[in-house]
């Protein structure tokens, strides 16, 4: 992975993060399906078990770049540019190939895998595995595959498009996302690294969902 950058903040208060949203899969656009993942509890964390029986995501995210061998498993073709997506294995995080610059004009959701655990809502606190890319540079400007471990975040309080992506989906499933500049960061964001009119993109991995207190 390219550009490693520290994490925005939008929403969330100090916990590091950066994020977007969704709900439907309306916008989903044809691609072959990966294999269904099923859900193990390995350390308290709802994990995942990849087709290969011996292979266990540990409820980490893999640091390792995507492998050489890795082929997109969705193809979108914005209004401008090109992304090619592939989602993260156990040991190598996700595929986001970029032909710049990238836009859209509506937010679209891909669901790689479907996990088998609870489902997630905007009462949520989500443990998940990330990585974002700017469309319009190609830039990776938030990722925790590079720290190697997930960020815990409430569905509520994240950008549209990432919460679409999410709110509806069940644990243990992988989903990629192009987001609209409408339901990312329309005004940009203060460091000026992603300006108005940005479509971002990115894939991820739903490692855990409980509700949240208070609701």
């Amino acid at each position: 992975m390219k550009h490693r950058a520290k994490f925005l903040v939008p929403a969330l208060a100090a916990a590091s993060a950066a994020v977007v949203a969704l709900t439907g899969c309306s916008g989903d656009a044809p691609s072959d399906e990966a294999d269904a993942s099923t859900p193990s509890v390995v350390n308290g964390i709802t994990a995942v078990v990849d087709p290969d029986p011996t292979d266990v995501y540990s409820g980490r995210c893999p640091t390792e770049d995507a492998a050489s061998t890795t082929r997109p498993q969705w193809t979108v073709r914005g209004a401008t540019g090109k992304a090619a997506l592939a989602p993260a294995t156990s040991t190598h995080g996700p595929l986001i190939s970029i032909t710049t610059p990238f836009s859209v004009y509506e937010t679209q959701v891909k669901t790689f895998s479907k996990g088998d655990g609870p489902r997630v809502t905007d009462e949520s606190t989500t443990s998940v595995c990330y990585t974002a890319v700017n469309g319009r540079t190609d830039d990776t400007f938030d990722s925790t595959y590079y720290k190697g471990q997930p960020l815990a975040l409430e569905a509520s309080q994240v950008v549209p498009g990432f919460r679409r992506a999410i709110v509806g989906q069940t644990v243990g499933s992988t989903v990629g996302v192009v987001v609209a500049p409408a339901d990312g960061y329309p005004d940009g964001t203060e460091d000026g690294r992603i300006k108005p009119g940005d479509s971002l993109v990115f894939v991820l991995r739903i490692l855990a969902a409980t509700e949240s207190p208070g609701f």
